[in-house]
């Protein structure tokens, strides 16, 4: 839950994940927030030290360099540029019931015309494969129209998966279902029966 101005509310991946299976055990979370921490230093320009770490440190590092690999392939590639600091950046909307933390938000330059133009992206930590699973739909909807209210933006920005495999690699799809907000509207009827008495 996130406290905004008093007011509790549950974040967009709590409220996404009504009726939905569980995907990942502990592991793939811890993976997948190891791998977030490495995309943002890389984002905030900062160097990955990997030259003191300990031993669970460095076992980490060792089962998250492919996926960290793949992330860099990524930005190289496609020439993404972060907005400002918009890196694990809080958004919400309170008029819209919409709390969570987005991955980061920014632009890829090297790209073909339609792919181009600020976006918010959501990285996924995948197992062998880049598929992504429909839940990002509903769940970047929400993040973006936040986003969009958050800060004054005429019109809503795009929405991009970026997943990245333990083989290295990485994709990026664009999302662009008008009707995912409705879905997360949905959710969020789904969730707040579940949780009134």
């Amino acid at each position: 839950m996130y406290d905004v101005g008093g007011r509790k509310m549950p974040g967009v991946t709590t409220v996404c994940g009504v009726g939905q299976r569980r995907f990942g055990s502990e592991y793939h979370m811890h993976r997948g927030t190891y791998v977030h921490s490495a995309a943002a230093l890389i984002l905030s320009g900062e160097e990955l030290d990997t030259g003191h770490l300990g031993a669970d440190e460095q076992y980490w590092w060792d089962e998250c360099r492919p996926y960290i690999e793949g992330f860099q392939l990524f930005v190289k590639e496609t020439g993404f540029v972060v907005h400002g600091d918009d890196i694990e950046l809080l958004v919400y909307s309170l008029e819209d019931g919409i709390v969570g933390t987005l991955d980061f938000v920014g632009e890829m330059t090297k790209v073909e015309k339609q792919y181009r133009g600020q976006g918010v992206f959501d990285l996924k930590t995948l197992g062998s494969g880049l598929q992504l699973d429909k839940s990002i739909r509903p769940q970047t909807a929400a993040y973006a129209l936040a986003y969009k209210k958050m800060r004054g933006l005429t019109r809503l920005p795009k929405r991009f998966g970026v997943p990245v495999s333990g083989a290295g690699k990485y994709d990026f799809k664009m999302l662009s279902d008008p009707t995912d907000i409705n879905v997360f509207r949905a959710h969020q009827i789904v969730y707040n029966w579940q949780n009134t008495t």
